[in-house]
Order: C-alpha cells, then structure tokens, then sequence
C-alpha cells in the first residue's frame, strides 16, 4: 500500500513538474500563430520585441501597430489616411499550470496577464496612475477551454482651451471558449461630452458575441455561426435623445449548399429630436446565399487591394474581379431581405423588400449578364408597404422638397414660404399617383403592393407591362 502511495505522489510530482514546460510549449505556439495572423492583415503589425521564458512563468512584449493608410476601406478617405501610424507596447505576464490561481480556472496550461500601460497617452487622458489603461486576462483552462476578463481604465481629457471635454467611466468584459462555444459580454457604464455648442451623454454601453468556431476559422476571418450586439439604454443631446437603441449582427453557413447568410438589425425605443417623435423603430436587413468561395476570393481581393489609394484604379479592379465571378455568385440565388417599420406622430409605417436572383447556374455567359431580358426573367422580387394618411403626406412632402431642390426660384423662396408650396402639393401628388394605380387607399391607410417574377410584373393586383 505504501508502495503504491508512494508510486502515485511521484507520478503527480512529476506532472506538476513536467505541465508547465507542455504549457510554455503551448503557450509560444499560440503566441506565434497570433503574431503571423495579424502580420498578415493588411494595416496591421506586431513586433515580438522581448521574450524570457522560465519554467514557471514569461514575460514578453509585442509593439503593436496600426496604419490606415494600409487598410483598402479607409484609405479612400482623406481624413483617415492622413492620420499617422499608431503603435503601442503591450506587456504579457503568463504563468504556466497546473496551478493557474485564476478565479475562472483553477487548473490549466497557462494564464496570461497583458496590460498596455498607455505612458504616452498621459499627456492627453487622465486615469488612475497606479493601474494601466487596458488589461486583459486570458487563462487556458484543459480540456481546450478559455477565459477572459478585460477592462479599460476610467478616464478623462480636455483639450488645451478646455473647449472639448470627455468623462468616460471604463469599461469590463468576461468572456469564455469552451470547445467551438465562444460567448462574451462588456460593458461600459456612461460616458459623457461636453461640446462648444453641445453635451452629450450615453449610459450603459453594451456589448455582448457568441459565435461556434474554431481558433482556425476566427483567425481565417472565413465564414461561421455568430452574432455580435451593441446596446445603448440612452443618448442624450441637447436637440436629439435616443432610449433603448440595440444594433445586432448575425453570420450563419450553410455547409450543404456552401453558402452563407448575413443580417443585420436595428431597433429603438424611442428618438426625440426637437418636437419630433419616433417610436419602436425597426429595420432589418439580410443578405442569404452567399457562395462561400466567393467570399473567400473576395477577402484575398481586399487584401491585395491594400496600399492603393487611386478610387479610379480600384473601381477598376474591383470590376475586374467581380464580372467573372458574378455566375459562380449567382449560381447559388442570393437573396436579400429589408424590413422597416415604426410610429411617427402622423401615423405608422410598414415597408418589406424582398428579392432573389433565381433558375441560374454557374455557366452564364458575359452576354447574358448584359442582357435586360435575362435579368427580368431571373429576377425574382416583391414589394409591400403602407402608411397612415399623414405619414403618406409626410413622405411625399419629402420627395417633392428634393425633386425641387434644384429649381433657383423654389431655392430664392422663403423658408415658409417654401412649406407651403409642399404642404398644397402634397395632396394632389397622393391623389395623383391614386388616379394613376401607383397606389391605393383604404380607411385612411395608403398602401402599394408589387412584384416581380418569371418576367411578369404586377403592381397592386394588375398586370404591368416592362
């Protein structure tokens, strides 16, 4: 029995000797595979400046940068590729396991401690200057689980005439990794400015991810299953007051059929600005089969695109790119949806939007992408919206203001003046496009109902001819 007691406490000895150097080994591989990753990204650098490893723990520093200027989405914009290249050091403390004494995973390979200190941003913020601005804690529990706990210190700025000021009261995230199973949520309390002309006040800044993918995918930036969400309780302005807004993405694939979906959605409580109302905003947009190669062409696209800062030579490779690929694209009958509605003052709004490009292969012809016929036949689309009487009103006002935008004697008008000349003509454009069948009208909703499908159009019950 002591024999056998004894054989077990040296095999444990022995793990608890052996697991730090297997999570040191763990720990370099993953470290170098996030380093490569982001080198490959366009704009985007790390530099391992330092790396001490013991048998316990490590240290290292990576100088991180980012330059816009790089990035194909950003250069275009004179403002933003004009700004310099940023760089900043981040420290990383790792232990390694077994024992990790993090309150999230108690045993695992290693847990790493990165803190970017921010010293040079201490002439522009103000924070505590006992703890660093942005800290982050990542434990690799075993059994390919991951947790993490990251905040940004509270902090504040003026600029030099105390014109712009800035009080933000940081911001704390958890999150975990369990297998494919990624979940995180954050949180920033408030923030507030104060403008020349203005303040501007935010409350509980949300954040929340879930998403089922592998550390290969996330790092591939290729198509999986998530959803990303940022809520906002309120934003309050001296004209414009915002309650309840929530802005959520969505990915999913479609492994049969190789596609992917994407989707988008916007909703709100309540926005006030001056004496105007809106209430229970909605807009929802989708975009569904997606052909995955694609989509990976695509992005090695973008990439390449990255240093070109000449908007006629993009377009003109993006056309390039594109045209041969539109059959692989819509061989698989992408579809996009759009949703809207909500209340006004005046009244209520409904608009829903659906088209799809349908009975197509990948062997269509240049010829064919040209032709108007081919596209009135593979195009598949409807229309449904209505709208109280005022909101119809509203919404024709606004059309007749921009259609006589570009008259010299509506510009030379006074503003009232002006209002009155959209508020007469308003009626009669409704009444007109009544006349016409563009629209109907039933117990003071106005409403229009069109679609489009194996080349044949209709518009509110009636054939039309194209």
């Amino acid at each position: 029995m002591k024999k056998v007691l004894l054989i077990g406490a040296v095999v444990v000895a022995a793990a608890v000797v052996a697991a730090p150097k297997l999570g040191s080994a763990r720990f370099d591989q993953q470290l170098k595979l996030v380093v490569d990753k982001i080198n490959q990204t366009p704009g985007y650098k790390a530099t391992l400046i330092s790396h001490q490893s013991g048998w316990f723990s490590a240290d290292s520093s990576i100088e991180l940068g980012l330059d816009l200027a790089q990035i194909a989405r950003f250069n275009q914009s004179d403002l933003l590729a004009a700004l310099p290249a940023l760089s900043v050091t981040s420290h990383l403390h790792t232990q390694f396991g077994p024992l990790l004494f993090n309150d999230k995973a108690a045993l695992g390979w290693y847990s790493t401690q990165l803190t970017i200190a921010g010293e040079q941003l201490r002439d522009k913020l103000t924070w505590d200057a006992n703890r660093p601005l942005l800290s982050i804690e990542y434990a690799a529990a075993f059994g390919d689980a991951f947790y993490m706990q990251d905040s940004i210190a509270p902090f504040s700025f003026k600029d030099d005439l105390e014109e712009i000021q800035l009080s933000f009261s940081g911001y704390q995230g958890q999150g975990s990794w369990i297998g494919r199973d990624l979940s995180y949520q954050g949180l920033a309390e408030k923030m507030d400015i104060s403008l020349p002309e203005d303040e501007i006040h935010i409350g509980n800044i949300g954040l929340a991810t879930t998403a089922d993918v592998n550390l290969a995918e996330l790092m591939s930036r290729h198509g999986y299953d998530a959803k990303t969400s940022v809520s906002v309780d309120y934003i309050d302005t001296f004209q414009l007051q915002l309650e309840k807004f929530l802005l959520a993405f969505e990915s999913q694939v479609n492994k049969s059929n190789d596609t992917s979906a994407v989707s988008m959605s916007l909703s709100l409580d309540k926005a006030t600005y001056m004496a105007s109302a809106l209430s229970n905003l909605a807009l929802n947009f989708s975009l569904e089969n997606i052909d995955n190669a694609f989509v990976k062409d695509y992005v090695k696209f973008i990439e390449q695109l990255s240093g070109n800062t000449d908007p006629a030579q993009m377009q003109q490779q993006l056309a390039q790119f594109v045209m041969p690929k539109l059959p692989q694209l819509l061989g698989k009958s992408p579809r996009v949806q759009l949703s809207l509605s909500g209340n006004l003052p005046q009244g209520s709004l409904i608009a829903n939007v659906d088209t799809s490009v349908v009975n197509t292969d990948s062997s269509l012809s240049p010829a064919q992408l040209i032709d108007e016929q081919f596209w009135l036949q593979h195009l598949k689309a409807q229309l449904h919206a209505k709208a109280d009487e005022d909101v119809a009103t509203l919404i024709a006002g606004l059309v007749l203001k921009q259609q006589l935008a570009s008259s010299s004697q509506f510009a030379e008008m006074p503003a009232e003046q002006q209002q009155q000349l959209i508020n007469g003509q308003s009626g009669l454009m409704l009444q007109q496009l009544l006349q016409q069948g563009m629209l109907t009208q039933e117990e003071g909703t106005f409403s229009i109902s069109a679609s489009l499908e194996d080349g044949i159009a209709n518009l509110n019950g009636l054939p039309i001819p194209l």
